[in-house]
């Protein structure tokens, strides 16, 4: 190919403008997390708990099957998209392929769509906000979160994508942290789940006593006011409400033992993590224990010796009774005070009482 035929970049100049092009902002990291980050919305951490409450453990199944639809549709997207790349995406393809009338409705559909889906994402937003500052109303923080969105799209690509990087990042620690949290609490916490249908069931007593509080309250004062039980036939209901008081009791007792089992469960599990990560000093601190303990016996032994060594040297001469303590510092006094020069004058002044202290 020559120099000729090579199509040369244009300049600008006065009299012809160079025509604007597209430029590549977005980093390949920018794309990776966005898409991830894409995946995991407000109602994985809002919507799904109502899931998960409804289906339990066939919620898993329920996923599946809808990412497998999702994933056969997004592929075939992909693949439209790599033999006939179009802007427009799925709406192109449908009007292309399809009629216009699919077309546009599947463009304003997607539109419409997005218009209400972050509308309850941001009304999510404000319920989080108001739960963990419940000064704060939900329009507020609704509207001041709409505020940041609309002026980080606003931005360039570039600041764009490094946003939505830092957000997907935050969002995946976030899952992975339910995930490890959940297995903890369901391994480590195994106690708790025999007492599941007791706690239930004593729930939904009380929910449904709350709701119906006016109610109870409306009757009683109706009883009250009648001062006659026959009319409204109560006697009937004695046995029911037996039966609701040992129901109470015995789900009362259930969540005891369940709480002390957890404690009792909890407790070990800390205390063998504290023994393990500090067995070699606790070792230690045994070892110096009962090393401090013999020396003592030790002492203990050595001063009954010398008791006894005193006892036989001096005993003959001090007498039995000045071989007390108290009395061997009495004795120390009143030779300090220069009231006896030795211990035998010393010994004579205390039986005579003469070397005591005068009392006030």
């Amino acid at each position: 190919m020559s120099d000729a035929t090579v199509a040369k970049k244009p300049r600008e100049t006065d009299d012809v403008p160079v025509p604007p092009t597209l430029r590549k902002s977005l980093k390949n990291r920018h794309i990776q997390l966005i898409a991830l980050g894409g995946a995991i919305g407000t109602g994985l951490f809002y919507g799904s708990s109502e899931s998960i409450q409804l289906a339990g453990p066939a919620i898993l199944l329920a996923y599946l099957i809808g990412g497998l639809a999702i994933f056969l549709i997004v592929r075939a997207l992909s693949e439209m998209a790599v033999e006939d790349p179009k802007a427009g995406a799925f709406s192109y393809y449908a009007t292309q392929y399809w009629s216009k009338r699919a077309g546009f409705i599947s463009g304003w559909n997607y539109w419409f769509n997005y218009v209400l889906v972050a509308m309850v994402e941001l009304a999510v937003v404000g319920s989080f906000v108001n739960y963990w500052f419940p000064n704060i109303p939900k329009w507020v923080s609704a509207a001041v979160f709409l505020v940041a969105i609309a002026a980080l799209n606003l931005m360039g690509v570039n600041k764009f994508g490094e946003f939505e990087f830092w957000f997907a990042i935050i969002k995946i620690v976030a899952v992975l942290a339910m995930i490890f949290g959940g297995l903890y609490v369901t391994i480590g916490n195994r106690s708790r789940s025999r007492y599941h249908d007791a706690l239930k069931q004593g729930r939904e007593i009380r929910n449904l006593l709350n709701s119906n509080e006016k109610k109870i309250k409306v009757i009683v004062h109706s009883i009250e006011k009648d001062g006659n039980e026959d009319i409204y036939d109560l006697e009937k209901y004695d046995d029911e409400i037996a039966c609701a008081q040992q129901e109470l009791s015995d789900i009362a007792a259930k969540k005891k033992d369940a709480i002390s089992s957890f404690e009792n469960v909890t407790k070990n599990i800390i205390a063998d993590e504290i023994e393990g990560s500090h067995k070699a000093e606790i070792e230690e601190k045994e070892q110096k224990l009962k090393e401090v303990n013999n020396n003592l016996a030790e002492l203990e032994n050595s001063i009954r010796q010398q008791n006894i060594h005193i006892t036989d040297t001096y005993g003959p001469y001090l007498g039995k009774e000045y071989l007390d303590t108290d009395k061997l510092m009495e004795l120390s006094r009143i030779i300090q005070a220069g009231t006896a020069s030795n211990i035998t004058e010393a010994i004579e002044m205390d039986k005579n009482g003469e070397g005591k202290p005068e009392k006030n």
